[in-house]
């Protein structure tokens, strides 16, 4: 009975060993896939080393005293990283922002087209972005990830 019952032991260990060589080598893949948050935060963190692609503001942002600005930078596999900045011109500045990485052309011209049903979209150039006030601001409402637009 004894010699058994540490035949058992064993291969209930060789059994474990080999799951967790096999969840180490799935979790691998995973944290280095294209999809991935820990890639997507790497993309959007050297985002200022890609180009610019296009910026937009509402056409109304002065009236209103609130701009609604998106800024596209093109990555090397023609997919783009955004910035959306809602922006208080006349009293709180920067109000909320988003980011992604790996996004498609037709995502983008969706996410164009729902920002420009509420007011036109026009093409400024991304040196707004500085004059605006919002970009002396330090605020980061995500403290793991740095917004460098």
């Amino acid at each position: 009975m004894a010699r058994d019952e540490k035949r058992r032991q064993k291969a209930l260990l060789k059994k474990r060993r080999k799951d967790n060589e096999r969840k180490k080598k799935s979790n691998t893949l995973n944290i280095f896939s294209l999809d991935s948050y820990s890639y997507k935060a790497g993309l959007i963190k050297r985002a200022r080393q890609f180009p610019i692609y296009e910026c937009l503001i509402n056409e109304d942002w002065q009236d209103k005293g609130l701009a609604h600005i998106l800024l596209s930078r093109k990555q090397l596999n023609n997919e783009l990283i955004i910035g959306v900045f809602l922006v208080d011109i006349y009293c709180l500045g920067l109000k909320n922002t988003f980011c992604n990485a790996n996004i498609s052309m037709e995502e983008y011209e969706r996410l164009k087209f729902k920002l420009s049903q509420e007011s036109s979209l026009i093409t400024c150039n991304p040196i707004l972005l500085e004059s605006t006030e919002f970009s002396s601001f330090q605020i980061n409402p995500f403290s793991d990830i740095s917004f460098e637009f």
